[in-house]
C-alpha cells in the first residue's frame, strides 16, 4: 500500500529531516479505496500528502460509526497506535489530538455534519511516527548572535482616555509625552530553547525539524523596536540551517 511507502520515507533513520512528501493525484485518489470498498456510499477524500482527511456519507449516522472507521483504518489517518487514541471532545462530538512539544499539531474530529438528517463526518488526520531528531549542535551560537542588539522601548504614559465629569474636559490631566528608553541586548535578555516544528519545504513536502529557537525578551511592536540586530533566530539543531523566515 502506498501509505506504507510514505511512512518509510518519513521515518528513514538515515534521512534528516523526516519528510512527508506530496503524492500524485492518482495516489491521492487511491488513499481512500479501503474505506470505499467497505461502504461505497461514503465520500472519502485525502489531502496532498496521501492521508485520508475527510469521510462522510448517509450511513455514517453517529460518533461510534466514525470512531470505528478511524480505528479500522488507522494508518490511512496517520495514526501509529489506535489503542492510544483519547477523546478530548465535548458532548457534541469526538476529538483526537496529536501533540508535538506540548503543542497540538493535528486533530481528527468526528462531528455531526448535516442538520436535516443524522449524517456525521470525519475531518483531519495525524502525522505518523512524529519523533523529533536529537540536536546535533549547541544552542550557544544562537544566543551569541542575538547578544549585542539594540532595543528601543516606547511607553505610552496616557494609556486610558480621559472621561471627566464636566463636558469641557477641564478635569483632564495634561497629556504626558511617551517615555523612551534604549538598551543593549545582553545574555540575560536572550532565551534559547530546543523545539520541534513541522515546516513546509520548498517542494511542498512537510518536514519535521529540530531547532534552536532563540528570542530577545522585549515588548512586542510597536512598544518594542529593534534598532540593531534581530529579535529572534531559529536555527536547525542538526544541520545549522537558518529557518527564521520559515518558522513564525
Amino acid at each position: 500500500m502506498h501509505v506504507t511507502f510514505l511512512f518509510a520515507l518519513a521515518t528513514s533513520p538515515l534521512a534528516y529531516p523526516p519528510r512527508y512528501p506530496q503524492v500524485s493525484p492518482a495516489r491521492k485518489q487511491q488513499a481512500g479505496d479501503p474505506i470505499r470498498r467497505e461502504d461505497p456510499s461514503l465520500t472519502v477524500e485525502a489531502d496532498a500528502y496521501g492521508f485520508v482527511q475527510f469521510v462522510t456519507g448517509p450511513r455514517l449516522v453517529d460518533a461510534q460509526g466514525g470512531i470505528a472507521i478511524v480505528r479500522r483504518h488507522a494508518a490511512l489517518f496517520g495514526i501509529d497506535d489506535p489503542n492510544a487514541l483519547k477523546n478530548v471532545g465535548g458532548p457534541q462530538g469526538v476529538a483526537f489530538v496529536q501533540y508535538l512539544d506540548n503543542q497540538i499539531v493535528a486533530r481528527i474530529n468526528i462531528e455531526r455534519y448535516r442538520i436535516d438528517r443524522p449524517e456525521w463526518r470525519i475531518v483531519g488526520h495525524f502525522w505518523p511516527h512524529l519523533a523529533p531528531a536529537a540536536a546535533g549542535t549547541s544552542g550557544d551560537p544562537v544566543r551569541k548572535r542575538l547578544v549585542g542588539g539594540r532595543v528601543r522601548v516606547t511607553e505610552n504614559r496616557n494609556p486610558y482616555p480621559c472621561d471627566p465629569v464636566s463636558g469641557d474636559h477641564r478635569d483632564c490631566p495634561p497629556k504626558q509625552p511617551p517615555k523612551i528608553t534604549e538598551w543593549d541586548v545582553t545574555e540575560q535578555h536572550v532565551f534559547v530553547m530546543q523545539r520541534s516544528f513541522l515546516v513546509r519545504a520548498r517542494d511542498g513536502a512537510m518536514e519535521l525539524r529540530t531547532v534552536w529557537y532563540g528570542s530577545v525578551n522585549m515588548p512586542r511592536p510597536p512598544t518594542g523596536q529593534m534598532l540593531k540586530g534581530a529579535s529572534r533566530l531559529v536555527v536547525d539543531a542538526v544541520t545549522g540551517e537558518d529557518l527564521t523566515s520559515r518558522i513564525p
